[in-house]
């Protein structure tokens, strides 16, 4: 078995090793606790209200709550008197807990799919009418409805992929059962989390992180290089229901390296700061001191790490770029344009920016 770090987020084969795995690592000998609300917190030594167990006794303790939450999380004591928080949640472990939700079945998947033909069609109208504001109006509001009726149905069922196992090695399938990674090979694989989201799953073999397809073979398209892989999460209510994005981060054993920006299958940026997936679309990475951007809703504009700063806002437009200590906007060719030059431009001239701007609401054209 590899040797288990915490650092870098190596999953156990169960609940119970991530959590004793801890309490040994961190040579724990007194634990406190108190429970609050659905999901288990727990309390510092200091609290009064706090009760005190053995290292034993918490191992029991927290099983039985991650069981049923799904997420423990305690404080712990060194010989040192020290205290340790010791957590243990999905990422930790292979027992993934969701709140209780009845699992898609074949009539949500049509459910879904005619709802996608019907936002189709609208958008096809859209084209049609677009010199008709009546009727364009008309559609736009039915596309608004189906996307609502697209999103209330995926907040409704399960529609997670599955990991399951055989002979100790793991496998992937979906909600309907069909296999998307055949078992064998690795020893974790987390899917995707609604429906087809996502074309990639992330690996673990031999103690190292890849990104494999779900195409029923799990070909490799990133190999087992990295220490950690996850997804780059965004806010899914910025993002279209049909929006979907095959964006990872890869981390290196050497946290000095920096991380890898993985979109598409394709190392996009390499040994940099990635941040965070932002409001509007964009994500933000730096590297020696400079930011660079990736404009995901336009046409994948990647910069290269040259700004002072950029400043992620919710007007128009989302996005303001500042080079050399000058504000200014983006284009998608990434021309920089100083906010100063936009009371000089002509209407013309200031409409075709907020038609190929960076950060304007043009993404869904």
């Amino acid at each position: 078995m590899v040797k288990p770090n915490l650092r870098t987020r190596v999953r156990f084969n169960t609940p119970r090793e991530c959590i004793e795995f801890q309490l040994k690592r961190n040579e724990i000998e007194t634990c406190y606790y108190k429970f609050e609300g659905p999901i288990s917190y727990y309390a510092p030594f200091e609290s009064p209200d706090a009760k005190k167990v053995t290292p034993e006794e918490m191992l029991e303790i927290a099983v039985e709550q991650f069981d049923k939450y799904g997420e423990v999380l305690f404080d712990g004591v060194n010989k040192n008197r020290t205290v340790f928080t010791i957590g243990c949640w999905d990422e930790y472990a292979f027992e993934h807990k969701y709140p209780e939700q009845e699992v898609a079945t074949i009539k949500e998947v049509n459910k879904e799919k005619r709802l996608y033909k019907l936002l189709d069609y609208c958008d096809e109208e859209l084209d049609k009418n677009s010199e008709d504001d009546e009727v364009w109006y008309l559609f736009l509001s039915r596309m608004h409805k189906i996307r609502e009726a697209i999103s209330d149905l995926r907040g409704s069922y399960n529609w997670r992929d599955e990991m399951f196992r055989e002979n100790g090695l793991v496998g992937l399938r979906n909600i309907l059962g069909e296999i998307l990674v055949p078992c064998g090979e690795y020893n974790y694989i987390k899917g995707c989390e609604y429906g087809n989201d996502t074309t990639l799953a992330v690996a673990a073999k031999d103690g190292k992180f890849g990104l494999i397809k779900r195409d029923g073979k799990g070909t490799v398209v990133i190999p087992f290089n990295y220490s950690y892989i996850e997804q780059l999460t965004y806010d899914k209510s910025e993002v279209e229901p049909d929006q979907a994005y095959d964006i990872f981060y890869g981390e290196w054993e050497d946290t000095n390296k920096g991380k890898d920006l993985i979109v598409d299958g394709q190392v996009v940026i390499k040994n940099a700061d990635i941040g965070t997936w932002l409001k509007h679309g964009g994500i933000l990475y730096q590297k020696d001191g400079k930011s660079g951007f990736l404009g995901v809703f336009w046409d994948w504009c990647l910069t290269d790490p040259i700004f002072d700063q950029i400043i992620c806002r919710n007007n128009l437009p989302h996005f303001l770029f500042v080079k050399d200590g000058i504000e200014g906007f983006l284009t998608k060719d990434k021309e920089f344009i100083p906010t100063d030059n936009w009371d000089h431009m002509t209407e013309d001239q200031q409409d075709e920016l907020m038609a190929n701007g960076i950060g304007y609401d043009n993404y869904n054209d």
